[in-house]
Parts: C-alpha cells; sequence; structure tokens
C-alpha cells in the first residue's frame, strides 16, 4: 500500500524515508554538510560513482522545488521535478516517460547529524512507489531486491567519496 508522502509539522525527512518501500542507509565519517555537497556535486559522478546513477544534471542550478532534472539510469531516462532541497533532504518525483500514472517514484536523499559516528551523517536514501505497476511488487521480488542492492552500491559509492575527500 501506497502512502502518502507529505511532511507533517513535526515529521522529519528520516523518519518519513523509513516508512517508504525501499529504505537504505549508511553511517558517513563526514558532517552533513560536506556529504550533501558532495552529493550534490551532479557533474562529479562519473568520477566516483559506478551504480545505478550514471549522471545527473538540472535545469535550474539552484535545485529549487518545480526544477526539472534529468537523471540518467543504469536502465533508463527519467526526468523528476525536484520536491525538497533543504539542508537535511534532497528529494524528487519521477514516473516512466509518457506513461502517466503506470509508476512514480518519490526518491528521497536524508543528511541526519550520526547517533553512533561523532561529528558523521547517517546517510539515507528511500523510495516510495505508486502506480498501476506497484501491483506486481509482490510477484517480481528480484526487481525489488535489485533496486535495493543499487541503492546500497550508491551509498557505499558516496560514503568511500566523502571519506577520501578528507
Amino acid at each position: 500500500m501506497h502512502e502518502t508522502l507529505h511532511k507533517g509539522p513535526q515529521e522529519v525527512p528520516s523518519s518519513r524515508a523509513k516508512r517508504m518501500s525501499i529504505y537504505t542507509e549508511v553511517e558517513i565519517d563526514r558532517p552533513p554538510e560536506q556529504v550533501r555537497h558532495i552529493f550534490l556535486d551532479f557533474p562529479s559522478y562519473p568520477a566516483w560513482t559506478h551504480g545505478y546513477i550514471k549522471s545527473i544534471t538540472g535545469e535550474d542550478p539552484a535545485l529549487a522545488p518545480g526544477s526539472k532534472l534529468r537523471a540518467v539510469l543504469a536502465t533508463v531516462t527519467v526526468s523528476p521535478r525536484v520536491l525538497a532541497n533543504s539542508p537535511d533532504e534532497f528529494r524528487w518525483r519521477g514516473g516512466l516517460r509518457g506513461l502517466p500514472g503506470l509508476l512514480t517514484g518519490d526518491h528521497m536523499f536524508v543528511f541526519t547529524p550520526s547517533k553512533t559516528t561523532p561529528g558523521g551523517t547517517t546517510f539515507a536514501q528511500a523510495e516510495g512507489f505508486s502506480g498501476l505497476l506497484t501491483v506486481f511488487k509482490s510477484g517480481d521480488a528480484q526487481l525489488w531486491k535489485s533496486i535495493k542492492e543499487d541503492f546500497v552500491g550508491f551509498n557505499e559509492d558516496l560514503k568511500k567519496r566523502c571519506e577520501d575527500a578528507r
């Protein structure tokens, strides 16, 4: 079942992320503002990430909510819209091009001060899906497992990039 993904008055991005269809996190031994800075340096992605995100470009350098992105992923290119860009969260919504209502994803990246790594970051990546294709989620467990593995791989690439950039 898909939950409406709206930030309530007391809800923080990390708690909303944990309720999404796919949730991953990694501890990074760098402060959240540094992790976020490296994460948002989209032109540098080809130098350090070798997983499912090949490139991201934006029409608005400020990445303001409502601006459009172009994300080239391993198997598809999507054109999501930025929903949030704050010090603790970057979130977009996108779907399959030309097929509205078939599959829409709310993808979020969260930068939280770590409770286990002093001075570090708990980086979370999550996605919630809606649309007609979500009924097949239980029937194609391998697909959802593969998406989660892609997220974990990106998280590990980001961790390495951040911790090597000392």
